[in-house]
This record gives structure tokens, C-alpha cells and sequence, in this order.
């Protein structure tokens, strides 16, 4: 998760049509989380952090046919493996926790919100499994 900037987040724009929206962290100087650019005349991508540049979401596609080592468009128009360019995800790690976050906010909610009556979560009725499954997503966004 050393990818992953830390908490907290938030969401950023001057509200001037000349500057970006963007997520960053809140604390000791902004770090781009995530931002936006263009893409061709009515649409735009996600860009992420990667090696302190951002990079768009085009370059960092995997894709659901093809040579699974294929990453970004360039490479997928060079390979014929992949003879259609449908993702599969965006390989980063924020792209993955954003992907999975609904999965995540499940887990936490079975985690904290059913006891089972028992008094404690450790006893409630589910809670290994949502623990377990939590466990797996974490493992899935670190890559």
C-alpha cells in the first residue's frame, strides 16, 4: 500500500474553468492523488501518480483479450493478441482501492455494524468471513 498516498483525501477546484479538479492529500503539502485530461474533444481520463509524474489512465489499461503483460494502449494497438481494446481495470493502486471500494465499504460495514448480539464484532456472525474477504481486496489493490 506504499503507493497508496495517506489519508486524508480531498477533492480540489478553484472553480474556474482553466483549473483542474483533482484529489490530493489534505495534510504536510499536496500530493496528487488523482486528476483529469482531455481525451479527444468531448471526453477526459483519469490520471494517477506514478514515480511522481502523472500518468494517464490510457498507459496504464489492461485490457480483457490478449497477452495479460500488455499495459496501456500503445502496447495493446502494437500487439494483435489484443484485437479489442475493452479494459479489464487500470493497473494502479488507486485505481484498484477506487474499483473495490464498494466491496471494502461492505466488509466494513458486516465488521462494525453486527455484533451478533454477542457484544463484541470478533464474535459476531460473519465476521471472518468479511475480515477474510477484506483481507483479499487489500492484497488484490496492492497488486
Amino acid at each position: 500500500m506504499a503507493e497508496i498516498p495517506k489519508g486524508p483525501w480531498r477533492w480540489f477546484w478553484s472553480g474556474d474553468t482553466r483549473t483542474p479538479i483533482y484529489l490530493a492529500t489534505n495534510h504536510g503539502g499536496r500530493i496528487l492523488v488523482m486528476d483529469f485530461e482531455r481525451l479527444g474533444m468531448h471526453g477526459a481520463q483519469p490520471r494517477f501518480q506514478v514515480d511522481k509524474a502523472m500518468r494517464p489512465a490510457s498507459e496504464l489499461c489492461r485490457f480483457e483479450v490478449g497477452t495479460p503483460s500488455v499495459i496501456g494502449i500503445s502496447q495493446a494497438k502494437q500487439d494483435k493478441s489484443v484485437y479489442r481494446h475493452d479494459i479489464s481495470t487500470i493497473d494502479h493502486p488507486v485505481a484498484r482501492l477506487i474499483e473495490r471500494s464498494g466491496q471494502l465499504l461492505d466488509c466494513l460495514t458486516r465488521l462494525i455494524g453486527n455484533d451478533g448480539g454477542h457484544g463484541s464484532p470478533y464474535n459476531a456472525i460473519g465476521y471472518h468471513e468479511a475480515r477474510d474477504e477484506a483481507l483479499r481486496l487489500m492484497g488484490e489493490i496492492e497488486g
